[in-house]
């Protein structure tokens, strides 16, 4: 470190650091059980942050009980650590969103297109960690002032552009969730999918992480001595306490318990619970789904989840009717009016399902004839 430089402006508290590095470890146990037992591989960058976030109290530890005569070493693990936990996070959340817009064959609502949303939102957070680690690291090597100030502007530079893209994240999860209420598709009308409740986890886990970011920009700006780097209980309020509650959020609502709903749904108990690409996006599970194209089985899937959004009382009279003019569309006809509690057309009433009986009967008819 940089001659002069001050580890530490007060005496960390030992009790605190061993009761996180408890606390983040037991969570992140039961998160690793979570994984296996589900298989949910996308998972595991999130696993890794709660690794991270145990270790880093643990280096905290080990460092608040050399005081007052403080090495670098520890304090560098615990600096290093508990600055990219979060980055480890974000990835997982990111990979939430695009798989539930997957299942839900819902890629027209939204601003990014699932195939870019993971990939766009994963490479912005793998520059965010880079920067971080990159300034992390001159600041433990640094040998001047000069090499401590550029190291503390990049770590700053890495959480801004971890905000920008939690920022650009939220904003397309709401218009997503917007669209898809306003107009019901396929899966989404099926109240036996929590994908609402999902949605309302993805916001309160991206504050969660960008209210700390938000907190870390304050601390690095502010620098070394400054009032927020000066008060240990900064760090455990804004930092630990918010990344614990995202952790233990997960391990109650666990990812891998809206595709239980998508089974229920489909009716197939087998369906594999990750990691299963079956050739068309109304099959493909929340774990190594795939964007493929649109097949006769898809617009099938797609004209049931409207019938069941206009059969589920909880649905608006407004998304209703937006779910019957994509009906109508696609079957050329009119669908029952009864689902709005207007008076139903006698000669027209069951069109709109029988249409969907007629695809259906088409669709097996087509199947076996490429089969033979």
């Amino acid at each position: 470190m940089a001659e002069g430089f001050k580890l530490y402006h007060y005496n960390p508290s030992v009790g605190s650091a061993i009761a996180f590095a408890a606390v983040f470890g037991l969570t992140t146990a039961i998160h690793i059980w979570q994984l296996g037992r589900n298989r949910t591989w996308y998972f595991i960058p999130f696993v890794i942050g709660g690794l991270f976030e145990a270790l880093g109290y643990l280096a905290r530890y080990a460092s608040a009980e050399e005081a007052p005569d403080f090495t670098t070493k520890p304090y560098i693990a615990q600096s290093l650590m508990l600055l990219l936990a979060p980055a480890f996070f974000a990835a997982s959340i990111y990979m939430i969103l695009g798989r539930i817009i997957r299942m839900l064959n819902g890629a027209s609502c939204s601003l990014v297109r699932p195939t870019w949303l993971t990939k766009i939102f994963v490479t912005g957070d793998v520059l965010s960690f880079f920067i971080q680690s990159g300034g992390g690291g001159m600041l433990a090597t640094a040998k001047d002032q000069s090499k401590v100030k550029l190291g503390n502007n990049m770590i700053v530079v890495g959480l801004f552009v971890q905000i920008l893209f939690f920022g650009f994240f939220i904003i397309i999860s709401v218009v997503f969730h917007r669209r898809m209420l306003a107009t019901p598709m396929h899966a989404a009308g099926d109240t036996r999918i929590p994908w609402t409740r999902y949605m309302k986890v993805l916001y309160t886990a991206s504050v969660l992480v960008l209210v700390r970011s938000i907190y870390r920009v304050a601390e690095y700006v502010q620098g070394s001595g400054g009032f927020l780097q000066s008060k240990e209980a900064f760090i455990y309020v804004f930092d630990a306490a918010l990344m614990f509650i995202c952790c233990l959020l997960f391990n109650f609502f666990h990812p891998s318990k809206i595709l239980s709903g998508y089974q229920k749904a489909r009716g197939d108990p087998d369906l594999e619970m990750l990691n299963q690409d079956t050739g068309y996006t109304g099959q493909v599970s929340l774990g190594e789904a795939k964007d493929v194209d649109l097949s006769i089985e898809d617009e099938l899937s797609a004209r049931r989840g409207y019938t069941a959004a206009l059969a589920n009382p909880k649905v608006s009279k407004k998304a209703k009717r937006n779910a019957l003019d994509l009906l109508n569309d696609e079957l050329g006809g009119d669908t029952p009016r009864h689902y709005l509690n207007e008076a139903p057309d006698q000669s027209k009433d069951q069109s709109g399902l029988a249409g969907v009986g007629r695809a259906e009967h088409k669709s097996h008819h087509t199947t076996q004839g490429e089969n033979d």
